[in-house]
């Protein structure tokens, strides 16, 4: 480089011209390849450091401390001379630069290169990442230990600057009570910096320092006759990249049963984490239109993140109910017609005769209830609400059970006893077996029913989403029709 004033070549850059004496720019005091060494430095003090993002939080909603150092007076703003407030200070060093600090001398002051004392952690993972500054408090005491002294004059003259006399005497008194490390480390420890952004932060980003009390700085500066060399921009790199995983986004939430008494259930999501995954439902049964359930995840989030790099963005949800049917009223049944006893004649006297015996018109069911023959032994009147047999098909109670999807509109008929045979008619139409001695006896009766399958295999085998949605549908209703409890068990 030249000097700007007598154009002398200078081979190793110095604060001053050694040949007129003129001050150099400042911001070329340090050569290239020392840069290039320092933010190699920087590169290898910071730790990548990978953590649960619920740290993250509570460190970014963590309350700032008190900017200034606890021993130090603070001026009186009705008595100020001047504002405090100063420009804002643009940082000009790498972060974490190594050991092996530069004094420059200007104005009469040395420079104290920060960069040596301060780390910068990142934590967290591409794109949600925060940045940690931290200051060697010890490392500083080693280096300024014997080289920081007050100097009394320079500080009386900032205070009385600032204010008066009177609170340049509490200025002073304030240094000279305490040791002049401590006071400095004191302030540079106590959040002296504000990292901004910080949060959400990910590679290639552009991080800055500012410190957060010009008047603190100054004050540091008159006392101690040093300079501050602040921190420079620092461009984000080594975050993790994660994977973000909502665990509600595919979680099929299904209502059943009808309005006041509705019941829900879970199913995982398809996927390789989904299949892992375990919830919890604050309300499952006695649900209404309306109502307002919480999912809340149960596994633990930390096996995914230490385990899968998998971040899962919320672990419960509101879900509103909805698509619950409203219950049909039981219809009542209109009273009789009393008869109107018919006069009787007196008939003419006939020929006896041996009379043929009539044809049964009916045969009496097992409740005692005439039902017509021609309605087979698939209905029956007890199956029905008002014991008035309207059933289509006489060989089946709900003739198209395993073919649709059955509404309430189309049990509202059936009591109790009838929504239990009809619901293992389904099973029986698909060749189970049953232990219950009155459905196997019941089914055994009509022309159709083959026994396949022992009830213990069919159970374990499942059964078609159309047939499980018929069966929970009308095992609500019986439940509600018989108090709660099974009709037959």
């Amino acid at each position: 480089m030249f000097c700007p004033n007598c154009g002398i070549e200078i081979k190793n850059p110095e604060a001053f011209c050694p040949n007129c004496g003129t001050r150099l720019p400042q911001d070329i005091s340090v050569t290239n390849d020392v840069q290039e060494k320092q933010e190699k430095s920087a590169t290898r003090k910071m730790p990548q450091e990978k953590v649960q993002p619920k740290a993250y939080r509570e460190q970014l909603g963590a309350s700032v401390h008190d900017k200034a150092p606890r021993n130090l007076p603070k001026p009186d703003p009705k008595k100020r001379k001047k504002s405090g407030a100063g420009k804002v200070i643009v940082p000009v060093v790498v972060v974490a630069v190594a050991a092996g600090g530069f004094f420059y001398v200007h104005q009469n002051k040395k420079m104290i290169d920060l960069n040596k004392f301060y780390t910068l952690t990142l934590r967290g993972y591409n794109g949600n990442g925060f940045a940690e500054l931290t200051f060697d408090s010890e490392e500083f005491e080693k280096e300024y230990k014997d080289k920081l002294t007050l100097n009394e004059a320079s500080a009386r003259k900032w205070a009385e600057e600032q204010q008066d006399s009177d609170y340049a005497d509490t200025i002073i008194e304030a240094f000279q009570d305490y040791d002049p490390v401590e006071t400095m480390c004191d302030a540079l420890e106590n959040n002296f910096y504000t990292i901004s952004p910080n949060g959400q932060l990910k590679n290639g980003q552009t991080v800055t320092f500012e410190c957060n009390s010009q008047e603190l700085e100054d004050v540091l500066e008159a006392a101690f006759g040093y300079e501050f060399k602040d921190l420079k921009d620092y461009k984000v790199e080594g975050l993790e990249k994660v994977t973000e995983y909502d665990p509600f986004e595919n979680l099929k939430v299904t209502f059943k049963g009808v309005n006041g008494e509705g019941t829900v259930e879970l199913e995982n999501p398809n996927d390789k984490v989904g299949k892992t995954l375990e919830y919890y439902v604050d309300e499952e049964d006695n649900l209404s239109n309306g109502d307002v359930i919480t999912v809340e995840l149960q596994t633990d989030t930390n096996d995914l993140w230490n385990e899968d790099a998998i971040y899962v963005t919320q672990t419960s949800k509101d879900i509103v109910v909805s698509g619950l049917a409203e219950p049909t009223p039981t219809p009542i049944p209109s009273p009789s017609p009393t008869p109107t006893t018919a006069p009787v004649a007196s008939p003419t006297p006939m020929p006896t005769a041996t009379p043929a015996p009539a044809e049964a018109a009916t045969q009496a069911d097992t409740s005692g209830t005439a039902v017509n023959v021609e309605s087979g032994p698939a209905l029956r009147s007890d199956f029905y609400k008002d014991g008035q047999i309207t059933g289509t098909d006489p060989e089946y109670i709900i003739p198209d059970s395993l073919n649709r999807e059955l509404t309430y509109s189309d049990i509202a008929n059936l009591s109790a006893r009838g929504l239990s045979f009809a619901r293992n008619e389904m099973m029986a139409r698909m060749g189970r077996g049953f232990k219950n001695q009155e459905l196997a006896d019941y089914f055994k009766s009509t022309s159709w029913y083959q026994e396949t399958v022992s009830p213990e295999v069919f159970d374990a085998q499942g059964l078609p989403s159309i047939v499980e949605a018929n069966a929970s549908l009308m095992m609500d209703e019986e439940l509600r029709l018989n108090g709660g409890e099974l009709a037959i068990k």
